[in-house]
This record gives C-alpha cells, structure tokens and sequence, in this order.
C-alpha cells in the first residue's frame, strides 16, 4: 500500500481510500485506544461520532473535515508504528475469524449505532479513567467488525450494554 505513496508523507484521505470500508474499523480501534488516556477520551468521544454517524448512514468510507482529512502522516511513523502493533495482531488471527455471517449493511449500521452511542457517554462522563472500559469496547467492536468475527461483535455489544448501563447510571443516578 505504502509503494503506491507519493512523498515521505499520506493524509489521512489518502489512507482511507486505499482502507475503503476497512478503515471504520481501523478509526474506531485507534480511537478506542485514545479513550484509554485520561483527558483524551473526551476528544476521542467527539472523533468517534463522524465515523459512527456515517456507518448508520451507509457511507463506504469515512470522511472526515478537511482540516482532519488533509493531516500529514510521516510513512516511515506510520510503518513503525504498523510494526509496533504487528505481533498483537498475529497472535489476535489466531482466535479471531469470520464466523456467525452476519449481512454486513446490518453489522455496518449496528456499529455506528453502538460507537455513536459509546461517543455519547464518553462525553457524558469526562472522569479520568472512567474511559477505560468504553475503550475496550469500542476495541472489541472493531476487532468484530474488521475480522467479521459475528462471535466477537455479539460479544461487544454484550459488553457495550453493560458499559452502557454503568455509563448511563454514572450520569443520571441521584448524587450520594
């Protein structure tokens, strides 16, 4: 993919396109990740909502803002980055594979839903830490979605709800 790159730098258009539907998956892990960092998973909270919404409405591929869209990433980052994460992702093929086919317009709609809603409450509750588990959720929601794993996208969104449960009550529940 990188061959195709023109310059020492992608922007992130450039690497969703050549991502196509996959790269969802791709924004919503990475962003699942950020949520973990205290004070960070409230713009991550913001970020996810683009990618969400646009899975409810069928878009192919995320689009984001030209200010966002036309960011510069350095290829030789980005490789060592890919890298980085290379062995947790082999070890991950060994245990996630497609399974439990699910249409994958209905997968595509049911996973905005879910990150739209995760964005939601990881606005709802800007305490440090309590990112945490949207995080892994939203994680595990990617790593259904990209593998088409229904196994494991049945299992994050039974976790979702829990999480969301929790969320929901954090924001709502009578002061102690």
């Amino acid at each position: 993919m990188f061959d195709e790159a023109e310059g020492e730098t992608v922007t992130i258009e450039w690497l969703t396109s050549r991502l196509g539907e996959r790269s969802f998956g791709v924004i919503i892990a990475f962003l699942g990740a950020l949520a973990f960092i205290p004070g960070v998973s409230v713009l991550a909270g913001l970020l996810l909502l683009v990618p969400g919404l646009q899975m409810i409405l069928g878009r192919p591929r995320p689009v984001f803002p030209p200010f966002l869209s036309r960011k510069q990433i350095s290829i030789v980052r980005l490789r060592r980055s890919i890298v980085a994460v290379l062995p947790y992702l082999l070890w991950l093929e060994r245990w996630v594979l497609p399974r439990w086919f699910t249409p994958f317009a209905l997968t595509r709609s049911a996973t905005g839903l879910v990150v739209v809603a995760l964005a939601l409450l990881l606005l709802a509750v800007p305490i440090p830490f309590v990112g945490v588990p949207f995080g892994a959720a939203l994680l595990l929601l990617a790593v259904g979605y990209l593998e088409r794993d229904g196994v494991v996208f049945v299992t994050a969104l039974a976790v979702t709800a829990v999480i969301a449960a929790g969320g929901v009550w954090l924001v709502f529940a009578p002061p102690l």
